[in-house]
């Protein structure tokens, strides 16, 4: 269904045997925002190196090799994430 309103689509492969906390919000990879310049990848561990998120990252950096391995931001969402929002989500807030 998606492909027929989206001209590219990647698939993202995630190990097995990652942390069950992790694992529930995995779906979380897609939810990612891509500027010119930028791409803002959500991380599920602190510091962007548990299984998963290093997985995704060379994924992303794969898929997307006009952006420099450096512009790909990861950040922390998990917290968010358990709170139902995503980091897509979250941009979408503007504190006036």
């Amino acid at each position: 269904m998606l492909k027929t309103h989206f001209n590219k689509m990647h698939n993202f492969w995630m190990p097995s045997g990652g942390a069950k906390c992790r694992e529930r919000f995995q779906w979380a990879y897609i939810n990612y925002i891509r500027t010119k310049d930028y791409i803002f990848m959500p991380a599920l561990s602190k510091n962007a190196d548990c299984i998963e998120d290093t997985t995704v990252r060379r994924q992303f950096e794969l898929r997307f090799p006009e952006y420099p391995k450096e512009n790909i931001i990861p950040i922390y969402a998990l917290e968010a994430l358990k709170q139902e929002g995503g980091l897509h989500c979250c941009s979408w807030n503007i504190l006036k």
